[in-house]
């Protein structure tokens, strides 16, 4: 494992590794004083990496809470593979693999996207302190519609967004991110290049399965953006609603944001106070 210390800002400490055979990038931010002894680790949705934890991360670690990010097989600063055929269950052992690695004892997940399915998963088979899933997709077990069966096989390992029907024009396409910050605009763009699995997007299109009982008793927090029509997420909020009340979620929905936007736009810091709050709120026996 290869490791890179710098200082972020007053106060945090940023360490950067790779790990495994699938060279998994990982960023961490650590407070100098923690207040909360459990690790966060941070799980980014499809066409992503690192970066969708710019905003949150350091924000968290500002305020004492250790956050361990990084990027599934693969993705942004990853090693570079072929992504046909990967699984939904192969980006849950990335988790595993950073997890275990670290030695992250009893960690709280939180996911972005396709990253809350995972978190979902993850803890259906291992151990975890909670879940707070940001704008997730569905699971099979929660009573929505679906994509019919003909159109799942047309799914494609996706080299771009605009392959998906995201506009290819970039003022069109600003539209679907409105409270994106002018500074992270570029960021963005270069998310229009990035590559998804069709395997895996076909299985989130379909629902991967999270038996409820399988989360029995544990802490989770669903977070949801208000503005539904944000790139190819179309998913209805009484959608993400139903998924919050199927596994004992509580759920919110953060105004004015979009899929994007919720982790990295305007209102991110919102979304980052409302993490806190739940943390404290659920953990405060735990808090220094």
């Amino acid at each position: 494992m290869n490791s890179i210390f710098s200082l972020f800002g007053r106060g945090i400490e940023q360490q950067e590794h790779r790990i495994g055979k699938q060279g998994l990038f990982v960023r961490e931010w650590r407070p100098q004083h923690v207040r909360f002894p459990y690790p966060i680790v941070c799980i980014h949705g499809a066409f992503a990496g690192v970066g969708t934890w710019r905003i949150i991360a350091p924000y968290l670690a500002r305020r004492g809470f250790r956050c361990v990010t990084f990027a599934l097989r693969g993705h942004a600063k990853s090693k570079r593979i072929n992504l046909s055929g990967v699984s939904c269950d192969d980006y849950v052992q990335d988790i595993a693999e950073v997890i275990t690695t670290l030695k992250l004892d009893d960690p709280m997940l939180i996911g972005h996207s396709m990253g809350g399915t995972l978190a979902l998963q993850y803890a259906a088979a291992y151990d975890v302190r909670g879940i707070i899933a940001i704008d997730p997709t569905i699971p099979t077990e929660v009573p929505v519609s679906r994509l019919p069966a003909w159109r799942l096989k047309y799914i494609p390992d996706v080299p771009m967004f605009r392959e998906l029907g995201v506009p290819d024009e970039w003022e069109l396409a600003k539209q679907f991110v409105s409270d994106m910050p002018r500074r992270y605009m570029h960021m963005f763009r270069r998310v229009l290049h990035f590559t998804e699995s069709g395997h895996a997007l076909q299985e989130l299109a379909q629902g991967v399965s999270v038996p409820p009982d399988k989360l029995h008793n544990i802490p989770i927090l669903v977070l949801a953006a208000e503005m539904r029509k944000s790139l190819v997420v179309d998913i209805p909020l009484a959608d993400v609603k139903a998924l919050a009340e199927q596994y004992g979620a509580e759920f919110t929905v953060i105004d004015s944001t979009t899929h994007v936007g919720i982790v990295l736009g305007i209102h991110a810091r919102e979304t980052a106070r409302r993490i806190i709050e739940w943390l404290i709120h659920t953990n405060k026996r735990d808090l220094r």
